[in-house]
């Protein structure tokens, strides 16, 4: 059954400027850091608006002062979850140069969500993000979003019970076959990791994290497991971090590089019993070392 498609974020607003400086502030590498996220990179459709988490947003449809359209996916996510789509829609009302007439309306839709949770989260932003787009369009002094700390959601422990329940209600919300292997092997993981480190849940998200020593390694989600390299790195070092990397690949039978900031697997198609005795290898090992 296709999953349900959820409600879209629509924004609009008028400006006064003039319409190729909102099209130069949509598409220019440069203009998108100071309002959109503080990692751009066009020429790989990469963006990263928090430390650590790879978005890819990729131009598909543009017509200069007019239309742009790009498509917008975190990499972590598991590959049968389509794209979202953000549309910009900029019109001209008889756009006044003065402070009279209605000047331009400016309409963005981003659809396509299947995940309520990441909807909400990128709706914050969203929000956040349109006030500084509208600062720069005015010219007026603004303070990037993402260093103002009322963005920032609230990290909490979360033992095994409390782990347990919250992992029930996702399998209540997923087709049996698919959901039944999901919380099997996230419990497994969840347990056997337990006694190595702690379990965080951000507030307002459907992922946990697990800490070893103050340092994320490990995240999973309702579809995927996600290894963090950077921090593995610094545990471990770059050549005990690759031999690891080169293990995994083999037995998950999936290309593994630690030289990527993150690793994803799809809880469907992981072997999980595998997995945690690789990371439970890891993990002594980390230990071994400090």
């Amino acid at each position: 059954m296709k999953p349900l498609e959820l409600s879209v974020i629509h924004f609009s607003f008028h400006s006064k400027t003039v319409p190729s400086k909102i099209y130069k502030a949509l598409t220019s590498q440069n203009e998108l850091r100071k309002w959109w996220a503080p990692k751009v990179v066009m020429s790989r459709s990469s963006v990263s608006q928090e430390p650590g988490q790879n978005v890819r947003m990729k131009l598909i449809h543009s017509d200069k002062n007019h239309l742009v359209r790009y498509t917008w996916r975190p990499e972590d996510w598991d590959k049968s979850i389509p794209d979202t789509i953000i549309t910009f829609t900029i019109q001209d009302l008889g756009a006044s140069r003065e402070d009279t007439g209605e000047g331009l309306l400016v309409d963005i839709v981003h659809d396509g969500w299947l995940d309520a949770s990441e909807l909400e989260k990128q709706k914050k932003i969203w929000i956040l993000a349109l006030r500084n787009l509208k600062a720069l369009l005015r010219e007026s002094p603004h303070t990037p979003w993402w260093e103002k700390k009322n963005y920032k959601t609230s990290l909490q422990q979360i033992r095994l019970t409390s782990l347990k329940q919250l992992l029930d209600v996702y399998q209540k919300n997923a087709s049996s076959t698919v959901a039944k292997k999901i919380h099997q092997a996230s419990w497994r993981i969840c347990t056997a990791l337990d006694k190595y480190g702690k379990w965080y849940l951000r507030e307002g998200e459907h992922k946990f994290e697990f800490h070893h020593e103050n340092k994320k390694l490990f995240e999973l989600s309702q579809v995927s497991l996600i290894l963090f390299w950077k921090h593995l790195k610094e545990k471990l070092g770059i050549c005990v971090a690759e031999e690891f990397a080169r293990r995994l690949s083999a037995e998950q039978d999936i290309e593994v590089s630690s030289q990527n900031s993150r690793t994803s697997f799809s809880l469907v198609k992981l072997s999980a019993d595998i997995w945690i005795t690789w990371a439970e290898d890891l993990i002594e090992e980390i230990e071994g070392i400090e």
